[in-house]
């Protein structure tokens, strides 16, 4: 069974991402502050806290939503995270995104995700959003063992993070039909 956990701050960082002015990867510490503003201590009791409901939606829907807009982190933490978003799209970490199909015969069939570009930022993004990459390696070493403690057998070495933005229209997702 696959969950996922979507939260109103993954649909803030979505929203009018701009197109890529250019192919190379930059640092930016001019642009942001090399020292991330998220205060961990209070993000990771926030994210105990929301813990039991978090698991319960995920059981019942199979995701969770947020249940305000600025629950997990405020404002202007979202804010920054959006900004520093904008700059990774702008230096072009965002490409095609893809999946793969798996038939009945273990066949696997890769295909473009039409109209989504993706990014999976990572160590070397953390001079260009330092907030983004501290917010993702938190959830990423928070949630796991907060959601186990919910029996949910999850692996800490599994979870991977990914910023997604569709192109206006949206997705097209012809891939997934059976």
């Amino acid at each position: 069974m696959m969950f996922a956990v979507r939260s109103s701050i993954a649909t803030r960082l979505n929203r009018h991402l701009l197109p890529s002015s250019s192919s190379c990867r930059t640092t930016s510490a001019a642009l942001f502050s090399s020292e991330p503003s998220i205060d961990v201590s209070t993000f990771q009791t926030t994210l105990t806290n929301l813990a039991p409901s978090i698991s319960k939606s995920l059981s019942a829907n199979g995701y969770y939503a947020t249940p305000s807009p600025y629950s997990i982190l405020p404002e202007h933490s979202i804010r920054t995270m959006r900004e520093q978003s904008i700059h990774l799209r702008k230096i072009g970490r965002f490409e095609q995104s893809w999946s793969e199909k798996i038939d009945a015969s273990g066949k696997v069939t890769r295909f473009d995700k039409e109209g989504v570009l993706a990014c999976e930022p990572d160590g070397q993004d953390y001079h260009d959003a330092p907030d983004l990459i501290m917010y993702l390696s938190v959830m990423l070493q928070t949630l796991p063992d907060l959601l186990n403690s919910q029996e949910y057998g999850l692996s800490a070495s599994s979870f991977n993070a990914k910023l997604a933005v569709t192109s206006p229209g949206g997705s097209g997702l012809a891939g997934l039909s059976a």
